[in-house]
């Protein structure tokens, strides 16, 4: 028997209690115009009828199905056994246009140093299309449009995860040099992997709809102080693992902020004393005047009584619409 013909891209499809929208994800991968990939979909532990939505399909689609550990879990699992060349993630309610993979291969023929690109997408829910270009909202949206190499990626993605999972391709061997998705994130482990590749591979931006992001109820009501919590631990490795492209001037901007939230997230659940040690962490990194009075403020909060810090976090809704911190940030 003559083995089987390896694949140029590896699509890894991580899904979990997916039956609604997984049909429509796998669907808009095998209507791809380019032929040559092969579709790995990883089920983490679903007790729904995603299996059976799946096997639905006719057609080679490799399905695994492992006990529930999280997302990068299951795309860890998808890398084990992907064999092409270039990889590529589709979150399992999301799409792609026909022309995804097509366009997003002849990028990379043509930019051989690039070890990572990614596309735009344009973003919807039951109502519609709310967002057409998702780059377009980004901080870094001029660059990203130049469609070349982005410039300082690894410095810009600690502000920022401007890079959506389901529009990357990336090289194997860019994987085999990093290593894979960090488990112990909750939030920011696809940024994390996209930054250890950005630190020793040029990124570059498609700057081309090419997929469509569904938002989600699950994609909002996060856990809000575990992201935080993994934010802080994402910096604090980055800052190990980098020291000369993560200063430590560079991080503690980020951490400082980051902490006085996490301390305001603890303190409206009426864990005080761990809010407070956030404070002081916030205000041991702090190098500006108004979060060293933002450390001050909290430390203060956790003496005085849930009844008045209930009324400063009211009028915050009421002045800003939210406590949660971006998804992006």
């Amino acid at each position: 028997m003559n083995p089987p013909a390896v694949p140029r891209v590896s699509i890894i499809v991580p899904v979990f209690n997916s039956e609604r929208y997984v049909g429509e994800s796998i669907g808009s991968v095998l209507r791809q115009t380019f032929p040559d990939y092969e579709l790995i979909v990883v089920d983490d532990g679903s007790t729904d009828g995603t299996s059976r939505v799946v096997h639905s399909f006719a057609g080679s689609i490799r399905y695994v199905f492992q006990a529930n550990q999280g997302p990068a879990a299951a795309r860890n699992t998808g890398l084990e056994l992907a064999r092409g060349e270039l990889i590529c993630f589709l979150d399992a309610d999301d799409v792609w246009l026909p022309e995804k993979l097509a366009c997003q291969v002849q990028f990379m023929d043509q930019h051989a140093t690039v070890g990572l690109a990614f596309a735009d997408e344009e973003e919807f829910d039951d109502n519609g299309v709310q967002c057409g270009s998702l780059i377009a909202t980004s901080r870094f949206a001029t660059e990203l449009r130049a469609g070349s190499a982005v410039d300082g990626a690894y410095a810009k993605l600690l502000e920022e995860n401007f890079i959506p999972t389901s529009m990357v391709i990336v090289r194997r061997s860019c994987v085999e040099s990093v290593g894979r998705f960090d488990i112990a994130l909750k939030g920011p482990e696809d940024r994390d992997f996209w930054s250890r590749i950005a630190a020793g591979f040029p990124v570059a931006c498609l700057p081309r709809v090419l997929g469509r992001k569904r938002v989600v109820a699950s994609s909002v009501s996060r856990d809000v102080e575990m992201t935080l919590r993994s934010r802080i631990q994402m910096w604090t490795k980055m800052r190990s693992l980098f020291p000369e492209l993560a200063p430590a001037r560079t991080i503690n901007a980020l951490l400082a902020p980051t902490y006085l939230q996490l301390g305001f997230v603890l303190l409206q659940k009426g864990q005080t004393r761990e809010a407070r040690d956030a404070a002081m962490k916030g205000f041991a990194v702090s190098r500006t005047l108004h979060s060293w009075l933002l450390a001050a403020s909290l430390v203060v909060f956790t003496w005085i009584g849930k009844a008045c810090t209930d009324a400063v976090f009211d009028t915050k809704r009421r002045l800003t619409g939210s406590l949660w911190p971006s998804a992006r940030s």
